[in-house]
């Protein structure tokens, strides 16, 4: 590609030392309204400071988060391909757990020099979603990270509160307004001196506007001698467009219907193969043309553009085919969401469904999700009919992603029921009519979600229909488990079926993977594993664990590994293997799958935060989950809960007595959105204990027994296990009063007496810090206090607070007996 023409700009040392505080701030904005060169002034403060900004133009984001975040990271791909990777992996942020990760990532990365994001239009997509995102990063202030809105009004960003946090700095209109000075210093660099009279006119006329500024300049330039105060299209009219050929008059007005343009995507939707030629020309004559090297695309300033699309509207330019031919383009160039976005702009939904008719493998994301939504909501029934697996996709999306479940799931229902009796009754060859009622029953399971049966029911009519085939909606690296740490936990929806429920599973499930492709392999030996450690079988739990896990490996099943991880982890914590449950979380956390995919991401990161808890480590709970009563999360189907359940531990290790008694009510909301028992087990523990504290034995026993009524019908035992140190004064109480089986009674208050005596000795160890530790190990070595500060370079007074902490946690008064007391309980070895 040759070489563009650089712009000469003005320097304006006061404009400048404004944008100097911009490296001071994780964010700046320059709010101005159209036209007054925020645009250009940037891009000139950059040019002139050598810095190279990442430029993302939002005019045609039609308000769509999912646009912005597609063509951020396409950006920051190109400059960091790790960083970029695993940002497209996350998706786009539908919650506060996904958005603490893509932040936590973002956070983690070294810039070693000053990266810029520059976001154009930012009022286009001032949005809640997107101002949590980026409220969330700059309040990160991640050094050499700086991102700057070019705008022309805010209204959902918190700039009031991001300003008295010293996170955000206000550029104005004012700032960015041409003084006389600066119109003379202007004119010059264009070769031209103006009087003081005519500078007068300029600054009435214009305001400092540097629009206007500039087309009075060309004016002058033409040949015109006098001023005249005329409608700002007479001056693009008379100093710009009159002066072009009708080719690049055309040429212009075309482009002028995308938010940027490259070179080749002039030629594809114009077909002038002469465009960069022109494109290069323009640029040195036309300020209101830009071009932003680090991506290589053009772009026309707000202004020029509504005038250009204005003048083809006006001669009936067919606007549907220029997006048609850069939606192709993008298909061509494997770009499937930008595509759709031209298709949809183009009017041409009939391309788009075909394209999701396909029965080749595809999946709609988070990031296309929402615009796909937009579409199929407008198309008739007969459409339904003609793009049935374009529907299908649509169908699941939307039950994935829907915030309302319970409405989300009856209209789904009914739209499956219709589309089976059609297409049942159709005259479709043999295959395509197979091929889309296995289909529909594929997405029905995800309607009956932890109905067992009726999932069964639906996974063995789509075998019998796919006939040797599998899905092509539903992939094997669908989350099986739907995000949810435990798959007895998910299914777990009537007292006294829980056996039934789990052999039924354990036998049935097979046909699930026989519908798509080995997905949920490994489920059996985990739904055993799983019944076993919650009914207290705990000799039966690690080896149909291990077998899980090494089965769901084989077809990269990481939902089924998770669960099974989970098992073992918390399985070896009553095993007093502290160390082995912590082993086990830190493989998972490593575990490079999980990039990949975002809810089993959050999954394992809840599956740690509640082993750390069980360990007495409040510290390692992510910021997310000790805010949950502000920030629910969405991990698929949010009513699986299993996130409060962890919320809940938290506020009652934190004796939050008052706020955990108030949360267990909405969190009991949330176990009813799928009658999720053991979900009301923890919270009815968790609640006894808030009431046990604040309102005595009694409260907390009637509290208790709402949690035992329902464990004792399975014989549940591991959720009171995990809180014995909590429950212990009115555990025995409420089992003598309630009247529960006596083999249930004896054999929960045995294994709570031993939890209890382990618990003692696993606290304390785990409660060590890192700081603790070190100094505990330089103890068992035999250095003295001081070599010990040399050592960690910190103060002998340092040194002695730290030994004094451990052994005041681990319970002795001397170092010999903490030495002996750490290797006893694993920290030393």
């Amino acid at each position: 590609m040759q070489s563009v023409n650089k712009r000469i700009y003005l320097r304006r040392p006061r404009v400048e030392r404004e944008f100097n505080n911009i490296s001071s701030y994780p964010l700046t904005i320059l709010q101005a309204a159209m036209g007054f060169g925020k645009s250009s002034s940037i891009q000139a403060y950059m040019t002139a400071k050598a810095y190279s900004p990442i430029y993302i133009p939002l005019s045609a984001s039609c308000g769509s988060i999912a646009y912005f975040w597609e063509r951020l990271i396409n950006l920051i791909e190109k400059r960091n391909e790790n960083l970029g990777s695993r940002l497209k992996n996350l998706g786009l942020p539908m919650d506060m757990a996904q958005l603490a990760k893509i932040v936590n990532l973002i956070s983690d990365t070294q810039f070693e020099t000053p990266v810029w994001i520059i976001l154009d239009d930012y009022q286009f997509i001032d949005e809640v979603g997107t101002a949590k995102l980026l409220s969330a990063i700059v309040t990160e202030n991640i050094p050499n990270l700086h991102l700057v809105l070019l705008t022309r009004s805010i209204r959902a960003l918190p700039v009031t509160e991001l300003i008295s946090k010293g996170l955000c700095y206000i550029i104005s209109q004012d700032t960015l307004r041409f003084r006389k000075p600066e119109i003379n210093q202007y004119f010059r660099l264009q070769d031209m001196e103006v009087s003081g009279e005519n500078t007068d006119k300029i600054y009435r006329w214009t305001g400092g506007w540097i629009t206007g500024i500039y087309l009075l300049s060309q004016r002058l330039k033409s040949g015109e001698i006098t001023l005249s105060n005329e409608p700002l299209e007479v001056l693009l009219e008379n100093n710009f467009y009159k002066t072009y050929a009708p080719e690049v008059q055309q040429l212009l007005e075309e482009c002028s219907f995308l938010d940027s343009f490259t070179s080749d995507q002039a030629v594809c939707i114009t077909g002038n193969t002469g465009a960069p030629a022109i494109l290069r020309e323009l640029l040195t004559s036309n300020a209101l043309i830009v071009f932003h090297e680090e991506s290589s695309h053009y772009q026309i300033t707000d202004i020029f553009k509504a005038f250009l699309q204005k003048k083809a509207e006006s001669k009936g330019c067919a606007t549907a085919q220029l997006y048609q031919r850069m939606a192709e383009w993008f298909m061509g160039h494997g770009n499937q969401f930008r595509a759709y976005n031209y298709f949809y702009l183009a009017g041409d939904y009939d391309r788009i469904l075909r394209d999701l008719d396909s029965d080749q493998s595809l999946d709609i994301g988070a990031i296309q999700y929402h615009m796909i939504k937009e579409i199929l909501e407008k198309i008739t029934q007969d459409k339904e009919f003609t793009y049935p697996l374009a529907m299908l996709r649509y169908l699941r999306a939307s039950l994935l992603w829907s915030p309302d479940l319970i409405q989300a799931k009856k209209l789904i229902v009914q739209k499956l029921e219709t589309m089976e009796r059609y297409f049942k009754q159709s005259t479709l060859p043999v295959p395509r009519k197979s091929r889309i009622l296995g289909e529909i029953h594929n997405t029905w399971i995800f309607c009956a979600f932890n109905d067992p049966y009726e999932i069964v029911e639906h996974a063995k009519k789509a075998v019998g229909y796919f006939n040797g085939r599998y899905s092509c909606i539903v992939s094997n690296q669908t989350e099986f488990t739907y995000g949810a740490p435990s798959m007895l936990y998910t299914y777990y929806t009537k007292p006294g079926h829980l056996a039934a429920d789990a052999s039924f599973i354990s036998e049935q499930y097979s046909w699930l993977e026989r519908a798509v492709q080995h997905c949920g392999h490994g489920c059996r030996n985990l739904i055993q594993a799983e019944l076993s450690l919650e009914t207290g079988e705990f000799d039966a739990v690690r080896l149909p664990a291990r077998k899980s896990i090494i089965e769901s490996r084989m077809y990269n099943q990481l939902s089924i590994e998770i669960c099974a991880v989970f098992a073992l982890a918390r399985h070896a914590l009553i095993s007093r293997e502290p160390l082995k449950a912590r082993q086990l979380m830190q493989d998972l956390m490593d575990n490079r799958g999980l990039e990949e995919q975002p809810v089993l991401n959050t999954t394992a990161e809840l599956c740690h935060a509640y082993v750390s808890l069980l360990m007495g480590r409040t510290d390692e709970v992510p910021v997310w989950l000790k805010n949950m009563e502000h920030t629910p999360t969405n991990l698929i189907f949010d009513g699986i809960g299993f996130t409060y359940i962890v919320a809940g531990r938290l506020l009652m290790m934190e004796q939050d007595d008052i706020r955990l008694e108030i949360m267990c009510q909405e969190y009991q909301a949330q176990f009813d959105i799928h009658s999720c028992q053991f979900g009301y087990i923890f919270n009815y523990i968790y609640c006894s204990v808030a009431k046990y504290h604040l309102y005595g034995m009694e409260e907390g026993v009637k509290t208790l027994w709402n949690a035992l009524d329902i464990a004792s019908q399975d014989s549940v035992f591991m959720p009171f296990i995990e809180n014995a140190s909590y429950i212990s004064e009115y555990l025995r109480e409420a089992l003598e009063r309630g009247g529960y089986p006596e083999e249930y009674r004896n054999k929960l208050l045995s294994l709570c007496t031993s939890q209890l005596k382990a618990d003692s000795s696993l606290v304390s160890g785990t409660l060590l810090t890192d700081r603790e530790k070190e100094v505990l190990s330089l103890l068992s070595q035999g250095l003295k206090h001081g070599e010990m500060a040399e050592r960690l370079c910190v103060s002998l007074p340092t040194v002695r607070y730290h030994i004094q902490n451990i052994y005041k946690k681990l319970s002795v008064n001397n170092r010999t007996n903490a030495i002996a007391e750490a290797k006893k309980i694993g920290i030393l070895t």
